[in-house]
């Protein structure tokens, strides 16, 4: 009797851990949209999920899946049964970046349900361990990708004003109804039960001021400035905005922003303030040529050109040098985004909107380039960065053995190497610095240590603070990311530090050159005063001698 009812247990358990389901998730290839086909298979287990070594798949990934099926098996009440996962067949090489969470957490969810989903409804979004749906990249492309198969939906994250008139626009020209949503739940009841998700014509929602644990930043005092004027930045670009019945909304939520900026920033969290300062500027920028219907790429290409060329370097001290890197590193980075931008004169209304935003990043990045230099100190020792090139060559080949194949820390290395190449050795450190951190697994950093933020360095305090922020807010992994790269430049800048020390034998301090010139020089006169008397006193000896010769020779004589 006990073994039937054993066998009876362990067919019930196969067969509730047991089904299929599969869905396309938007993905990013180069400037277009392209859908991944997603599969997910349940076995018995014991909660493992296993996923398939082709494609390959990169750590934010990895964790996505780790958050999102772990979510749905909370939703769901099921812990037993295992996850096979397979990404794209052929379809794809490499599969990086967690905005298929949401995507994952409805199909598992269904999957543990043993529920049909949808099948005309494409999902993109990140999953937080609330059930928040968070931020993705690149929704016009993922969204026209969507389009492109007769999907009749698109769902995303709540998106800002910006992406809302652009995704409105695809809405209206490909027949896709764009849905945005806040929380997964409100995605599953969509997907499985066919419940109405109801919607805004436009984001309106202001994001809340947060109170957060002052910070004191005493160390970036000095930094305070460039956030002030980036946020002074967005401001100047706010006004530009047409005041009218249509862009009141837009109007009232950034200058909401500005408040909210300008608290975070007397709380202490300077980069924090600064950073959503630049996104909404070139945010609002892009807007502006969206409502007025005119995006004229080439003139925005030449302005920002213009805009490079007249930056003017400060010269790299002991002092300073962080500053003059942080310069450098935002210079090539708009560079780079200007030489990657292709304009065509055929391009759809949309697709120059999507291109001018990406081009306002160049713009920002520039500005930002500017305002380091103009604000880094003049004093102290001047630096020939070649002194760092040894060491820049290692970080690159740390940064290469990772293997990332991550479209961002991919950028920062190429970044890194044609830094190097033009002797910006310090902008290659950081970049390569970056990767290393960003690639590097495990959240290390328990509640105790996370606090620790004794550093010395500009950009590790910088960073710190951009980490302490995220903490607060509950976005641990992005926190987690950027407390080690804050404490990766802490590292390698005392290396650069030390490397910039003058080497006592062969670096003479000018004073002591020039009191070692003064001693030469009368050493030198005195002995040629000795030298000079004893000829004299010679010279006069010989005369004496030979007058007496001649006396005694007369004596003799006579």
């Amino acid at each position: 009797m006990k073994s039937l009812l054993l066998v009876l247990l362990l067919v019930s358990v196969s067969l509730s851990c047991s089904g299929y389901i599969s869905q396309y998730v938007p993905a990013v290839v180069g400037n277009s949209g392209k859908l991944v086909n997603v599969t997910m298979e349940l076995i018995p287990g014991n909660g493992e999920v296993y996923i398939n070594v082709y494609p390959r798949t990169g750590l934010t990934t990895q964790d996505s899946i780790e958050h999102a099926i772990t979510y749905a098996r909370g939703l769901a009440k099921n812990n037993g049964c295992d996850i096979l996962l397979s990404f794209g067949g052929k379809s794809t090489n490499y599969i990086e970046g967690p905005s298929a969470g949401t995507a994952l957490t409805v199909m598992s969810y269904a999957l543990f349900q043993n529920k049909s989903l949808r099948n005309d409804t494409i999902i993109t979004g990140t999953i937080e361990q609330s059930g928040t749906i968070g931020p993705v990249g690149g929704l016009y492309e993922k969204a026209k990708g969507a389009a492109s198969v007769g999907a009749k939906y698109f769902i995303t994250p709540v998106e800002n004003f910006y992406e809302s008139l652009l995704l409105k626009n695809i809405e209206d020209k490909y027949d896709i109804k764009i849905l945005q949503v806040y929380n997964v739940k409100d995605v599953i009841d969509f997907m499985i039960d066919n419940k109405t998700i109801e919607q805004n014509a436009i984001s309106t929602k202001k994001r809340p001021i947060p109170e957060l644990p002052l910070r004191d930043y005493k160390k970036l005092e000095s930094f305070v400035v460039v956030a002030q004027n980036i946020i002074a930045l967005e401001d100047d670009a706010k006004k530009q905005i047409v005041n009218s019945e249509d862009t009141s909304v837009i109007v009232d939520f950034f200058s909401n922003e500005i408040v909210r900026e300008k608290s975070i920033l007397n709380q202490g969290y300077v980069f924090t303030a600064a950073n959503e300062a630049f996104l909404n500027y070139i945010d609002i920028s892009t807007l502006i040529v969206i409502t007025n219907a005119n995006a004229d790429l080439q003139k925005k290409k030449q302005e920002i050109t213009s805009c490079l060329n007249s930056i003017d370097r400060s010269d790299m001290t002991d002092k300073n040098f962080e500053w003059v890197i942080g310069a450098d590193l935002r210079k090539a980075w708009a560079q780079e985004r200007l030489d990657s931008i292709t304009i065509d004169d055929k391009m759809l209304a949309e697709d120059k909107y999507a291109t001018y935003n990406d081009m306002m990043y160049a713009d920002a990045w520039c500005h930002v380039s500017k305002e380091l230099n103009q604000n880094a100190p003049s004093e102290g020792n001047q630096i020939n960065e070649s002194i760092w090139r040894d060491l820049a060559q290692k970080k690159i080949n740390e940064a290469n053995a990772t293997g990332t194949t991550n479209d961002d820390t991919a950028d920062k290395l190429k970044s890194a190497q044609i830094s190097y190449a033009n002797n910006h050795y310090g902008a290659a450190i950081y970049d390569a610095e970056y990767v290393i951190s960003m690639e590097s697994q495990g959240n290390n950093i328990n509640n105790e240590t996370w606090m620790d933020d004794n550093l010395s360095s500009l950009w590790g305090n910088i960073y710190q603070s951009q980490a302490d922020f995220l903490y607060y807010q509950n976005q641990s992994e992005s926190a987690y990311k950027t407390k080690r790269f804050a404490t990766g430049l802490e590292e390698v800048n005392l290396e650069m530090i030390e490397l910039a020390k003058p080497n006592v034998e062969e670096e003479i301090p000018e004073s002591k050159q020039q009191n070692d010139q003064n001693l030469i020089w009368i050493v030198t006169v005195v002995l040629l005063f000795i030298i000079l008397v004893i000829m004299v006193g010679r010279l006069n000896g010989n005369k004496r001698t030979g007058s007496g010769k001649t006396y005694r020779t007369q004596q003799k004589k006579g």
